[in-house]
């Protein structure tokens, strides 16, 4: 299982800048109060959604990274499912939310992310949902939102999430001038829908293999 198809990863690289990418969220100015998903640090304050990701904002500073330059750890949740992430990453495991956050450095000051949490059906009034349905509303919520501005929708697909059929969406969004780009796909295993995505800055492909490697190695534990 790959974080994103093939198609959405190279689409994340051009599509920005072809023409051909559609406008979600035509009105920037709109204003929620219903999302904490990726604003990154000292941005907006805003609460939680059932359906949009929680903020990198929320994980406590005091987190520490891991050691382990060069090699993956694998990570086992009490959500079910393990993973392997980079061992120089810090991973937080915080109220059903599991996030691993790259280092950082006097450059790049933003942490980009990998996290992973669950969704129930009756969160989202839907019943017996599809990964699609769930990622249409997940996209929605995110460009309501407004705190990247002007979404912009990048690439939709099914994927595959260790035997489970999963639907992925990329976006991208900018604040302050700076670009972010947004992934996330959802699949369903023992009726808990699971979330598994990405936020990174516009040159998200410093660490491509990392991301492919840890979706790789995602897989259910019963």
């Amino acid at each position: 299982m790959k974080l994103l198809p093939v198609t959405f990863v190279l689409t994340l690289a051009l599509a920005a800048c072809s023409g051909d990418a559609e406008v979600i969220n035509p009105t920037p100015t709109t204003t929620a109060t219903t999302t904490t998903v990726g604003i990154p640090p000292a941005t907006t304050t805003a609460t939680t959604s059932t359906t949009t990701p929680p903020s990198a904002t929320t994980i406590p500073a005091t987190t520490a990274a891991n050691p382990g330059q060069g090699r993956f750890i694998s990570y086992e949740s009490a959500l079910g499912f393990s993973i392997d992430y980079p061992g120089q990453w810090r991973v937080e495991d915080t109220d059903g939310i599991v996030t691993f956050f790259s280092p950082t450095n006097g450059q790049d000051t933003f942490a980009e992310f990998v996290e992973v949490y669950t969704l129930e059906a009756a969160d989202l009034d839907l019943v017996d949902p599809t990964p699609a349905q769930v990622m249409e509303l997940l996209a929605a919520d995110i460009a309501l939102a407004g705190d990247y501005g002007e979404i912009v929708f990048l690439e939709e697909g099914p994927d595959e999430t260790d035997g489970e059929d999963a639907y992925g969406v990329a976006m991208q969004g900018s604040v302050d001038d700076v670009t972010y780009t947004l992934a996330y796909a959802a699949s369903i295993h023992n009726e808990t829908i699971y979330i598994i995505g990405f936020q990174a800055t516009d040159d998200v492909f410093k660490y491509f293999e990392d991301f492919n490697t840890m979706a790789d190695s995602f897989v259910w534990i019963d």
